[in-house]
């Protein structure tokens, strides 16, 4: 069977005796001669294909057997409690790394370079 996500409760009634698999977990076993007046039930939380399984017999007289499940609620989630803190998620802590130095350069004056006067330049006149 494939069952929707949630919880399952399973009921067995039988006229002797039973037993009843979830896929290979046994989850009841009622193997005695009963008159079939008395359920059994489990409550299971299922999602998706699971494999039902049940075992019957008979001693004698009227024959009386029933399965039935429901679903009966959502699957629990869990709630953090107030006792529990929360903790802060690690933080990457940054080492510093070496600085590169440069080696020391030499400084030297500057040189005074000289600079070009302009000489006179003659220019022709005319007389008028």
């Amino acid at each position: 069977m494939t069952f929707k996500p949630g919880v399952y409760r399973f009921i067995a009634t039988a006229d002797d005796g039973l037993r009843f698999f979830l896929d290979a977990d046994l989850l009841l076993d009622e193997w005695h001669e009963s008159s079939g007046e008395k359920s059994y039930k489990v409550e299971r939380s299922l999602s998706g294909p699971h494999r039902l399984v049940m075992e019957y017999y008979d001693r004698a007289g009227p024959a009386l057997v029933k399965r039935i499940w429901t679903r009966v609620g959502d699957i629990p989630t869990q709630t953090p409690t107030a006792t529990s803190t929360a903790r802060p998620a690690p933080t990457s802590r940054k080492t510093p790394s070496p600085t590169a130095t440069l080696p020391p350069t030499e400084t030297t004056e500057p040189t005074p370079t000289e600079t070009a006067t302009p000489e006179p330049t003659e220019t022709e006149t005319s007389a008028r």
